[in-house]
């Protein structure tokens, strides 16, 4: 049988809380949009449709999505949620 392993609360409310952007993170979330949105319409302009761009844009997506949670956990998280 598979042994389960438990993730701390502290781990669990960082990787789902709330973290507001402040002074230093705001900045760099901006910079990072105006960086995928580039690389973005340059890969729409150069790439044949089909699936391999729809897949291109997709990862780029990702991308930026993690790229944003990496900047968002430098600030402390909103404690808004309860424990059960």
């Amino acid at each position: 049988m598979a042994q389960r392993s438990n993730i701390p609360n502290s781990q669990l409310k960082d990787s789902f809380g709330f973290h507001p952007s402040d002074d230093t993170t705001r900045p760099l979330h901006e910079e990072l949009r105006a960086m995928f949105l580039y690389v973005a319409m340059k890969l729409n302009r150069k790439l044949p449709d089909g699936r391999a761009k729809s897949v291109a844009i997709t990862e780029l997506e990702n991308a930026a999505m993690w790229s944003h949670k990496a900047i968002a956990q430098m600030t402390p998280v909103e404690d808004i949620v309860e424990e059960p």
